[in-house]
């Protein structure tokens, strides 16, 4: 196991933190206001923001996380120098430093090709330090991620830290997979959305990576400054009620274009029967559950889109597949372990 060091900078006004959250917690039926002869409660305060105190607490845990695995990777590093009867700064030099190649001329063309809109009117010949940098700089970066993968191989560090875990309900909303899969992903989303629509593609890598170990559910949450986000969700559940809701969401989604002649277009596509889909569209049929699921959203600390939520394990934003990776594997290894 990594040796954490003793004395961890910000311990003390953290436990702080904890103890005078403790105090709130166990004084909730104490009045934190009184007006007039209505006394307003810690508990009817703390359940009116409940949804900012979850992002918060979401935020100081990736906080703590980040600084966990820099101690660690720091500790890893001193081990493995300590080993070898070198400084920290030597293991590095000897392990990151002399393994990084000078990029050649073709990689920085590629660069600079890349960024044209970066570099505007500077030639190559005054813009190769920076490109040269750069590419040296991320090769840095993967050359010292595998040299602490090796070593989190070998010393094996075991962290206890534990993310906030929230109670998710599915809300009754479409799925696919199976719903005793050991892994749930939840999505709140909004068709308007531009990073829901950018999410998109990572969701279906991950079910395909992940095939019948994950259980994923789509829910409503349109924005409300995104005026045609509704109006889209409303068009999706009345495709829902005549069994073509994932065919439907997956057009809607691919679509920049939301609007009425839209939906039916859509509708069209996907072989849904007009006459009860338009009587739908103009409904007000599913306005309720809709709001049911901003509600049950906001409840969890939702705020924006996408939000998701793995085994009720918080993503904020559209993220890359390895981050939905690294916490399905995280909460594999933690279900396979009980």
């Amino acid at each position: 196991m990594a040796r954490i060091p003793k004395s961890i900078p910000g311990l003390k006004p953290l436990i702080l933190l904890l103890v005078t959250g403790l105090l709130i917690a166990t004084a909730s039926a104490e009045p934190a206001a009184v007006i007039g002869e209505t006394t307003i409660t810690y508990q009817a305060l703390e359940q009116h923001v409940k949804g900012q105190l979850l992002r918060l607490e979401q935020e100081r845990y990736e906080i703590l996380r980040a600084g966990l695995y820099e101690l660690i990777g720091d500790q890893l590093i001193a081990l493995a120098a300590e080993a070898k009867d070198q400084t920290s700064e030597q293991f590095l030099a000897d392990e990151v430093e002399s393994k990084v190649a000078q990029p050649d001329s073709a990689q920085i063309q590629e660069v600079y090709n890349s960024n044209k809109k970066h570099f505007a009117d500077t030639p190559i010949d005054e813009a190769i330090q920076e490109v040269t940098e750069y590419l040296v700089g991320q090769s840095k970066q993967r050359r010292y991620r595998e040299v602490l993968a090796a070593l989190e191989e070998q010393y094996a560090p075991r962290v206890s830290l534990r993310p906030p875990v929230l109670e998710v309900g599915t809300g009754g909303r479409p799925s696919l997979g199976d719903a005793s899969a050991p892994i749930t992903l939840i999505e709140f989303s909004d068709y308007e959305c531009h990073y829901c629509k950018t999410a998109e593609p990572v969701i279906r890598e991950v079910l395909e990576a992940y095939g019948d170990k994950v259980h994923f559910v789509y829910r409503d949450y349109p924005l409300d400054f995104h005026a045609n986000a509704r109006p889209a969700a409303q068009a999706a559940r009345c495709a829902e009620q005549q069994g073509q809701f994932w065919a439907y969401h997956e057009k809607l989604m691919a679509s920049e274009d939301l609007h009425q002649e839209q939906y039916q277009a859509i509708a069209d596509e996907v072989g849904i029967e007009r006459a009860k889909f338009d009587a739908c569209l103009i409904s007000d049929d599913f306005s309720e559950a809709i709001d049911r699921d901003i509600a049950d959203g906001e409840a969890v600390g939702v705020s924006g889109t996408p939000a998701f939520f793995i085994n009720g394990r918080m993503i904020s934003g559209a993220q890359p597949f390895a981050r939905f990776k690294e916490l399905i594997d995280e909460e594999l290894e933690r279900i396979a372990g009980e």
